[in-house]
């Protein structure tokens, strides 16, 4: 397990480096790009404290990366977008997907690729749950 660890490490330092932005930060560009667009969804799609996911969109709007705003139909919402920069920007960033880790995953059988997907998600569900844990 240390060994898949450190060799996703290598190439998360890598995309860290080169996007000049906090992993965090990263982790909400890409879920707006996935069509994440409220606060509350990319909450509930990252497991980002409202009040951090809060100062990361200040820092994101600062960039000039980002924009908010009330939603007109619910104004207890927040709607994010990205601006012309932020999507020149993170159209510029490098991706896990053309990685040697991710052209290894596409070289396993399905059945590989199939027991990495559910063991990986039992840990990233227990990891989360115990975070959880933690901060009550």
């Amino acid at each position: 397990m240390v060994d898949v660890l450190s060799l996703g490490e290598q190439y998360l330092q890598a995309l860290w480096s080169s996007a000049r932005l906090p992993l965090t930060h990263l982790r909400v560009l890409r879920a707006i790009e996935r069509g994440c667009t409220s606060a509350s969804s990319i909450n509930h799609d990252l497991n980002i404290p409202p009040s951090s996911l809060s100062r990361i969109f200040d820092r994101l709007e600062q960039r000039g990366l980002i924009t908010r705003q009330i939603d007109q139909e619910d104004r207890r919402r927040i709607l994010v977008a990205f601006t012309p920069v932020g999507e020149a920007e993170l159209a510029d960033m490098p991706r896990l997907a053309s990685t040697p880790l991710m052209s290894a995953v596409h070289a396993l059988s399905d059945v590989e690729r199939q027991a990495l997907v559910i063991g990986v998600r039992a840990l990233v569900r227990e990891a989360r749950a115990m975070a959880r844990d933690e901060a009550e």
